[in-house]
């Protein structure tokens, strides 16, 4: 089993930098964050500090909020924060930076807080809404795609390439490389392999 580094705290303040300032309007790469979003890295940093003195691990759950597939996301995070044997929190990004007054950008946002995870956990059922795009941000930054696990719905027949497109194909193989994908939806239920993940965190 492998176990959680805890990331947040031996990383990389120049690998983070390097990761929030890639892929930003040519503006913020220049002058850097603009106050307000300063503000709102530091409001991040308040928030994970504050999980870590009653929790060793955290877990950034990313997927699908439409069409009710949200309830996916949570079903995990149940699964994580009540495994008795560990001290581990699930947490997802909307559960951030709720003061709409510090809102990061959803790009920058989500790259703080990636940045902060000890492991990223994301669920794909379709090449629809921002997971797509998050899948580019961490296929492209190694650091964040080693702690990254992916639950794949799998479909019958040929409706998974319906289903998933072909900017996610790099983002699989990498995953596929590092045995860090775990398909379900035909014989295997999302639950039992939801389980798998978290043990595999040894969580």
């Amino acid at each position: 089993m492998w176990s959680v580094p805890h990331w947040s705290k031996r990383l990389y303040a120049g690998e983070c930098n390097r990761i929030l300032m890639n892929n930003t309007p040519r503006a913020a790469v220049t002058s850097g964050l603009t106050p307000t979003q300063r503000q709102s890295v530091y409001q991040v940093d308040r928030e994970v500090s504050k999980l870590y003195t009653k929790n060793d691990t955290l877990i950034f759950v990313l997927g699908s909020f439409e069409d009710g597939k949200k309830r996916r996301l949570e079903e995990f995070c149940e699964l994580a924060n009540n495994r008795r044997q560990s001290n581990a929190v699930a947490k997802l990004m909307d559960e951030f930076l709720e003061d709409q007054d510090r809102e990061l950008q959803s790009n920058l946002k989500f790259k703080v807080i990636a940045c902060h995870a000890d492991a990223i956990v994301g669920i794909a059922e379709h090449d629809r809404g921002g997971f797509v795009f998050e899948q580019g941000i961490l296929v492209d930054n190694p650091v964040l795609l080693d702690k990254t696990y992916l639950l794949r719905r799998n479909y019958p027949g040929k409706k998974n390439k319906k289903k998933y497109c072909w900017m996610q194909t790099g983002f699989f193989s990498e995953l596929e490389k590092r045995s860090q994908i775990y398909d379900w939806g035909l014989d295997t239920p999302f639950h039992t392999n939801a389980i798998n993940i978290l043990q595999d965190l040894n969580i």
